[in-house]
């Protein structure tokens, strides 16, 4: 919201601002090197997903969020704030977590995720939620009871689903390891 660009790498966290780049290696600090995802909520606090945890980051103090606090697993992979404040975290083995209120809510292949290695999320225009999967996985998506209403493609479970995006005519846009693929109207 300031005009900062946020970049997670393997080496730590990287801020480019009024055309400077400030970086620095994280080891020995709060973070972890591998930064998977970086994401600014309404209230400019950065939410930072990590191989150990996700990270919430705001001016005057870190707060950290990873199994002992109720994650799945401490690899977050991906972060999503939707429209009520609740931010979905994607894990890498731990399946969906839902943050809402300190309290953490698990999504995986025990209660109606296909996969427990998500990757990315995306909100849909209708306040469901996309999520894609490693592999195997391929896509599901939430509607506002939690329940997985996406009928299984079986072209998407041969590819990691790393990027999704919604047009604004509707169609999803997937940027997977096997290519970009659409789906529209329920055919991909």
């Amino acid at each position: 919201r300031r005009g900062a660009v946020w970049v997670g790498t393997y080496g730590g966290l990287t801020m480019i601002a009024d055309q400077k780049v400030s970086s620095r290696p994280m080891s020995g600090s709060l973070l972890g090197d591998r930064i998977y995802a970086v994401f600014e909520d309404r209230e400019e606090n950065l939410w930072v997903g990590s191989w150990d945890g996700l990270y919430r980051l705001t001016p005057s103090r870190f707060t950290t969020y990873s199994m002992e606090q109720g994650l799945n697993c401490n690899n977050v992979m991906s972060v999503y704030e939707d429209r009520v404040g609740t931010l979905w975290l994607g894990t890498w083995g731990g399946g969906l977590n839902e943050l809402r209120d300190g309290n953490i809510r698990c999504y995986g292949a025990t209660n109606g995720l296909t996969h427990d290695l998500v990757l990315s999320l995306h909100g849909a225009r209708d306040g469901s939620l996309w999520v894609g999967m490693e592999y195997t996985g391929g896509l599901n998506h939430l509607d506002e009871n939690r329940r997985n209403v996406l009928k299984q493609q079986s072209e998407l479970t041969n590819a990691a689903i790393r990027v999704i995006h919604e047009d604004r005519e509707g169609s999803l846009w997937l940027g997977t390891s096997a290519g970009i693929k659409k789906l529209q109207a329920g055919e991909l």
